[in-house]
Order: C-alpha cells, then structure tokens, then sequence
C-alpha cells in the first residue's frame, strides 16, 4: 500500500490551491472581465512555472514512494489506466470548449508518459539526477528541442498551433526525474519530520490526496460560474 507523506500532501495540495486561483483568474480572463496578458506577462508565466513545476517534481517523488523496488506492477497499471483515462477525457472536452485550441500533451497526457519512461530510473536514481542535469542543460542551450517533431507530426495529426495547455516533454522530463532521485535518496524524510512540527491545514491535506479529481472537476464549476456572472 502506498505510504501517505504529510509533507507531500501538503506540498501537493498548495499545488491545487495555486492551480485553482490561477485557473479562476484565467477564467475572468477568458470572459473579459479581467486583460491579464496570461500567455506573455512574465508574472503569470511565471507562475504556470511553479505550479506544473510543483505537480511534476510530486509525481516523481509519489513514483518511488508508491513503487518500492521492485516495480509492483497491477497498481501501476492502474494508474497508467486512470491518467490515460483521465487525459483523453481533457482531450474530449477541450475539443468541444476550444475546438481550434484544443489540449493534445497537458499536464496528465505528460504525467502518462512520464510515469512510464520514469519507472527505469525508480531503480537508478543517480542515472535519474545525471538525465536531468542534461536535459535542462541541453535545453539552456539550445541543444534538446522537441519542436522539429512537432513540425513534422503536427500536419498528419491536425494539432492545432495553439493549445489551451502544453507540457513540453524537455525539459519538464528533468523536474520528474529530480522527484525521483530527491525521493531515492530519502532526503523526503527530513521533510517528513518537519511537517509533522508545523501547522498542516486539513482542507490543504484533503486537496494534496485528491488532487487529480479536483485537476479534473474544478473547472467544470468554475468554467460556467464565471461564464454566469459575465452574463
């Protein structure tokens, strides 16, 4: 049974709580009711950075938490099956609500196939840390770009030029891996000891274990309640 972390809860639902605000504003954006500029201003840039940054350096760490050597296999199916499930469903909808937008590699379709590659580097956390540090390297320096295959896919695919949401494969692959080689080497533990000394908000808690279902749900109620309030 996968081990619960206070420190990652907590971690993980500040994740959602920042998500969640970020998406409400973007909501006021998409309605006009607010000009936030959110795909140019450095500050909102900027936060998408940290909250994708935040949920995938998680995901990494919940790897090696939920999957002590060796690989236990049926639970990891089972999740493969829900975040394949749970991205085509985003895929689905955004379909209908941005059809000339629509989401073809968010956040879940990245968690998906980098769940799958990641459970190689479970076992080899210092090969983890060193294809991180070359990833993000190569990625500084212009060496590691992946839009020449979206170049060539792009046209047989019809995937739009913009998307309402795009987790580019490099470098987002190097924070997964860093979740992994930070969870392998145990350093979670001192964390562990110092959440347990601090206030832990319980609706904080609550939003870190189920954070996928409020990823999945919360803009099904945002989405129309600003779309009501602009009339």
């Amino acid at each position: 049974m996968k081990r619960r972390l206070l420190w990652l809860d907590l971690f993980r639902g500040s994740a959602v709580v920042l998500m969640v605000c970020y998406h409400f504003f973007y909501d006021l954006n998409h309605f006009h009711l607010l000009t936030l500029h959110q795909n140019t201003s450095l500050f909102w840039r900027f936060a998408r950075w940290i909250i994708v940054g935040m949920f995938l350096f998680a995901a990494g760490v919940s790897l090696v938490i939920a999957h002590p050597r060796p690989i236990r296999m049926r639970p990891l199916f089972r999740r493969l099956s829900l975040l394949g499930a749970a991205a085509l469903l985003v895929t689905a909808v955004s379909i209908v609500l941005f059809p000339r937008t629509w989401i073809y590699f968010g956040v879940l379709h990245f968690l998906f196939v980098a769940t799958v590659i990641g459970v190689f580097f479970v076992e080899k956390p210092r090969i983890a840390l060193l294809v991180a540090t070359i990833v993000y390297g190569g990625y500084l320096l212009g060496i590691f770009s992946v839009h020449p295959l979206y170049t060539l896919v792009a046209p047989m695919l019809h995937l739009p030029r913009y998307t309402e949401d795009l987790v580019i494969f490099i470098p987002w692959f190097g924070i997964f891996l860093l979740g992994i080689a930070f969870a392998s080497a145990r350093w979670h533990e001192a964390l562990e000891t110092r959440a347990a000394s601090l206030p832990s908000p319980r609706w904080i808690r609550f939003a870190g274990r189920h954070a996928l279902t409020i990823y999945l749900g919360h803009q099904a109620i945002l989405f129309p309640l600003v779309g009501f309030i602009a009339g």
